[in-house]
């Protein structure tokens, strides 16, 4: 499988020198226009992929190769998505802000991409397998799962799956290969359910609290 390959796994549209002629001699829709937003971010998301991919093959060892791939939310940033990209929340913008991790597993461990909304990278981490602890998919409900990566010496990592079964895949992979890493497949309790609600009710409070803040400072700055 080709490294470069396995990682894009983006479907993107190149927007053409006649598209770019026609729009620059019409009037513009907010058809058109949103049209154009989500080409030209289709090409930002292909070219962060490809620079982030790059960053983790020039870590690679001798004969290491890409064996799957999959990219998800990081847990808990699902439900917080702002689709603009742009909004203030506290003076933090979502562009800096790390929502999505791209795992990709080798024939020698493990790399970890997280990035923002539009997948550039932010920070990327490598663990051979001797690195990691555990690797855990807990079903949370009928609609969500968790996947953790646990490394021996540095936080654990959390992601959120919603759809498709490209966590099940990575297992099935380290599971067929023998590879000697701790793979645990659980589901949620009755104890974890109740600490979920009450993370989610603080994080919807902390949301609200950050508006807020960012509307007095807007208001305060025209009134002056």
């Amino acid at each position: 499988m080709e490294d470069r390959t396995a990682l894009m796994q983006y479907n993107y549209v190149e927007v053409s020198e006649e598209e770019i002629k026609r729009y620059e001699t019409s009037k513009l829709s907010d058809e058109v226009l949103n049209k154009i937003k989500k080409k030209a971010r289709s090409i930002c998301v292909k070219a962060n992929i490809e620079e982030a991919f790059e960053k983790v093959k020039v870590q690679f060892e001798d004969n290491e190769v890409v064996k799957h791939v999959f990219w998800e939310f990081i847990y808990m940033h699902y439900a917080f998505m702002v689709p603009a990209g742009y909004s203030l929340v506290g003076g933090i913008t979502f562009l800096e802000n790390p929502v999505r991790a791209g795992v990709i597993l080798t024939n020698k461990g493990v790399f970890v991409i997280v990035a923002n909304k539009d997948y550039y990278a932010l920070k990327i981490k490598k663990f051979r397998f001797n690195d990691i602890d555990y690797i855990e998919s807990k079903t949370m409900n009928r609609r969500l799962v968790k996947f953790t990566i646990k490394p021996i010496k540095s936080q654990e990592i959390k992601l959120e799956i919603r759809s498709g079964n490209n966590h099940i895949k990575f297992i099935d992979y380290v599971r067929k290969n023998n590879i000697n890493l701790d793979i645990r497949i659980t589901k949620n309790g009755i104890k974890d359910n109740i600490k979920t609600v009450i993370a989610v009710i603080f994080i919807i409070l902390f949301f609200i609290i950050s508006l807020l803040s960012a509307y007095n400072v807007y208001i305060s700055q025209m009134q002056k």
